[in-house]
């Protein structure tokens, strides 16, 4: 079973990276580091689905510049490298979580939950801290 708003793309292998569309269930695709820049630099995302090895860019550089470009996204790194020194790597640089496909639907839903959920705190304290 597919979580909601995943569409059929989210199976392709060629998909490195989905972004999540505020206030919809529309996420975006991109097959490579220039098509997800291309949709980050145009639109700002809640939650950015992100695999380690994108072609010609590795996702722990994407990660850093996508996170410069805002700090409040959400991002799940989805992987099949089950290397710890890489998971460490990649929260340290901000990722919510660090994922080992294959993965189970339910773990994703929570994963996806838990990092919208931190998201959304950051969002409202930075507009708290800017009120001030």
């Amino acid at each position: 079973m597919r979580p909601a708003g995943f569409p059929s793309l989210f199976d392709r292998t060629w998909l490195y990276c989905v972004v999540f569309v505020p206030d919809t269930d529309s996420p975006k695709g991109a097959s490579s580091a220039e098509d997800a820049d291309r949709w980050l630099t145009s639109e700002r995302f809640d939650l950015l689905l992100l695999d380690i090895e994108l072609p010609r860019m590795k996702g722990v550089e994407f990660l850093s510049w996508a996170l410069s470009r805002d700090p409040e996204m959400a991002v799940i790194m989805l992987t099949g490298l089950d290397i710890p020194e890489v998971a460490i790597e990649c929260m340290d640089q901000g990722a919510r979580t660090y994922l080992v496909k294959p993965i189970e639907v339910d773990f994703l839903r929570l994963a996806l939950r838990d990092a919208l959920g931190l998201r959304r705190v950051l969002v409202e304290r930075n507009d708290l801290a800017s009120r001030a």
